[in-house]
């Protein structure tokens, strides 16, 4: 899932991604090829699982589990 867009966090919502670490409920992950701080939408994702990021809150980058199955 790449939507249109530039390469600041405010222009990653909709992108897939994977956990580069745990997210309990902040750490990394790999977006657009490039290592992200993120946070969770407050639920614990292992490093290597798949997400999704849902929004952008000031710096902070929110992601859930990426359930489309991609």
């Amino acid at each position: 899932n790449k939507p249109n867009g530039g390469t600041e966090t405010s222009s990653l919502v909709g992108f897939d991604g994977v956990a580069a670490t745990d997210l309990k409920p902040s750490g990394s992950a790999t977006i657009n090829d490039r290592r992200v701080d993120v946070i969770s939408s407050g639920v614990f994702i292992s490093a290597g699982t798949s997400i999704v990021v849902t929004k952008h809150e000031g710096s902070r980058v929110v992601v859930e589990l990426d359930d489309s199955g991609s």
